[in-house]
This record gives structure tokens, C-alpha cells and sequence, in this order.
């Protein structure tokens, strides 16, 4: 089993890394229970990919990873950590999207120039060019003199379309 602490309401979950350096994740008091009931020692893996940390334990070749079991996350669905922490598993930080919607809340790719996502520049007709991937399908929603107003554009699409947070 892993060592937990408690602050302010929320649970600590110490997980030991090969070399015995300790991760800390965050799950609430509720599912604190969950987990002695469980019974199983926990472990993070590094993903590359997103940057993070994903806690897991193995039963036989499978990986179970702790923010799918904690949210029951249903077939055609992904668990989506909202601030892109793998080790917050705190619920108020996960929630089940689809998969169009999980890659809508992730970073911004190392070779964005204009400091927002879905906003790129347009040499040929020296504008910022808004636009959001959602399906593997690229939306084109507008040209703008600032990126500040083609960001401003994405988010609002997001937010009120397709019901993401950023």
C-alpha cells in the first residue's frame, strides 16, 4: 500500500519512484477510502507525450491507471485532467470527454510562434488566421489584425461550442 497525508481536505498519495524519489498525488478524501478498500500499491509512469505523470498499477500485462478507475470512465469516453497535472486526481480536475475534446485541453506545441492555441500567422496575407481542430477536421473561424482577437475567437468557440474550459 502507499503512505497518504492529508491537507486542507485534500489526500496525499506518496508514490515511490525507482530510485525512491517520492511523487505526491492528489485525490479527494472520498476516494482516499476507495483506495485502502482497494488495496493495491499504485506507481507513476512518466508520459512524454503530455508531459506528466500517470499513476497506475498492473493486474497481469494491463495497466490500470488511477484517474480511469477513479472515474469509471465509460467505453468511447477518456478521463481528462483539466489541468493537465496526471498526478491531480482530484475530481474537481478530472472529468470524462471525448476524445476530440481531450485533445482540445492540452498544451501548446513547442513551435507555436503566436503564444495561443488555434491562432497562427499568415504570411501571405499578413494576418492571424483562427482556427480549431475538432474531429481531425480543422474549422476555420476567422482573420484578425491581432492575435489577441483571433484568440479571443478560439476561446469563445471552445468555451461556448464545444464546451471546453480553455
Amino acid at each position: 500500500m502507499n503512505e497518504f497525508r492529508q491537507e486542507d481536505g485534500t489526500f496525499i498519495m506518496i508514490i515511490r519512484r525507482k530510485k525512491g524519489v517520492p511523487l505526491e498525488c492528489f485525490i479527494d478524501a472520498h476516494d482516499h477510502l476507495r483506495l485502502i478498500d482497494y488495496g493495491r500499491r499504485w506507481s507513476a509512469m512518466w508520459n512524454e507525450a503530455g508531459k506528466t505523470f500517470y499513476v497506475y498499477h498492473k493486474i497481469g500485462k494491463q495497466n490500470i491507471y488511477l484517474h480511469r478507475w477513479l472515474m469509471d470512465t465509460p467505453e468511447g469516453m477518456e478521463p481528462d485532467h483539466i489541468d493537465y497535472n496526471g498526478l491531480n486526481n482530484t475530481r474537481i480536475n478530472l472529468r470524462n470527454v471525448t476524445n476530440s475534446v481531450n485533445q482540445l485541453n492540452r498544451r501548446m506545441q513547442r513551435n507555436n510562434t503566436s503564444g495561443f492555441r488555434g491562432v497562427i500567422w499568415d504570411t501571405s496575407r499578413q494576418s492571424f488566421v483562427a482556427q480549431v481542430k475538432v474531429n481531425r477536421k480543422t474549422k476555420y473561424l476567422g482573420r484578425f489584425t491581432t492575435k489577441e482577437a483571433a484568440h479571443e475567437v478560439v476561446s469563445k468557440y471552445r468555451r461556448d461550442v464545444l464546451g471546453c474550459l480553455s
